[in-house]
């Protein structure tokens, strides 16, 4: 019983906004989650998140992006596969 509380409590985790990159902040580079990721700053090179991409009316990606589903209220150039 104890194994399988902590694994439902494991996939609540999983299903919910665990990264953030701020405004103001800037990465280039490859970034892969295993949930959701919010972006409200500037991210250049490759996104793959399993579960959201939301990204903040400040948020700036050149990317190609591999998502569940995608929120948009910046800007993106590059291409976005959203699997939903």
């Amino acid at each position: 019983m104890l194994n399988k509380n902590k694994e439902e409590n494991n996939k609540k985790v999983s299903d919910t906004l665990n990264t953030i990159i701020g405004k103001g902040t800037y990465v280039k580079g490859e970034i892969k989650v295993e949930s959701t990721i919010r972006i409200d700053g500037k991210f250049e090179g490759y996104l793959k998140a399993e579960n959201s991409l939301i990204v903040g009316s400040s948020g700036e990606l050149i990317a190609e992006i591999e998502v569940k589903n995608a929120t948009i209220g910046g800007k993106i150039r590059g291409n976005l596969t959203a699997s939903n």
